[in-house]
């Protein structure tokens, strides 16, 4: 089975964001950064062009919850984002901004909000190659997880085998496995591997013990 653990960074500070980088550095391929408004979410996050640059090996996917992404392309282009997930929910022309998408390198993805449903988007899902299905609700770390996640995950898996399912949000140790098994194959988990600001939680450790949790 292969599985991408994703570590999630969730700040407003590009200092900490280049902190968890390095602390993470060597251990996985991909980071996802957050991106928040405070429109679409409540939560603000800092702005793609103070992008700290990573380490090398590490590439970085872009997480928009943000309210009329396409006007964000540009900046995911130019800070050298790998990965760019777009909210269904945050634009009235979601066909056209999955179209404008197409004139980037980064490869696009929709996220899904917990109440959003698959079967109400198949348009967009037959247009891109992953899938972000929230297991919390968007803009905040350290929520729990929402269980219907797993029946939404399966309804994804049999609407399209081949579509890369994630799962951010209230992923543990407890529930990895099952989520694996429903189909899901890149997890972006945050405060599980980067655990909060006054913990002593080692990052590479953390990572080790979520692949072991699959295995």
């Amino acid at each position: 089975m292969n599985i991408e653990i994703i570590p999630a960074i969730l700040t407003d500070d590009p200092a900490v964001a280049a902190q968890r980088m390095e602390s993470v550095a060597g251990k996985v391929d991909w980071v996802q950064v957050d991106i928040m408004d405070g429109n679409f979410v409540q939560t603000v996050s800092f702005s793609i062009g103070q992008m700290p640059k990573p380490p090398a090996g590490l590439s970085i996917e872009l997480h928009l919850m943000v309210g009329n992404p396409v006007e964000y392309f540009d900046a995911c282009d130019q800070a050298g984002a790998g990965r760019v997930y777009i909210h269904v929910e945050a634009t009235d022309d979601l066909d056209g901004t999955i179209e404008a998408a197409g004139k980037y390198g980064f490869e696009l993805g929709v996220a899904l909000n917990p109440e959003s449903q698959p079967k109400k988007f198949k348009t967009a899902l037959d247009e891109v190659t992953r899938v972000l299905v929230m297991g919390v609700h968007p803009g905040k770390s350290g929520q729990g997880f929402i269980p219907e996640t797993v029946d939404k995950v399966k309804e994804i898996k049999k609407m399209y085998p081949n579509l890369v399912i994630a799962v951010d949000g209230g992923v543990g140790e407890e529930n990895i496995k099952m989520l694996a098994e429903a189909g899901v194959s890149a997890f972006s988990i945050g405060s599980g591997i980067f655990g909060s600001d006054d913990s002593n939680n080692d990052p590479k450790e953390a990572v080790n013990k979520f692949k072991s949790a699959i295995t």
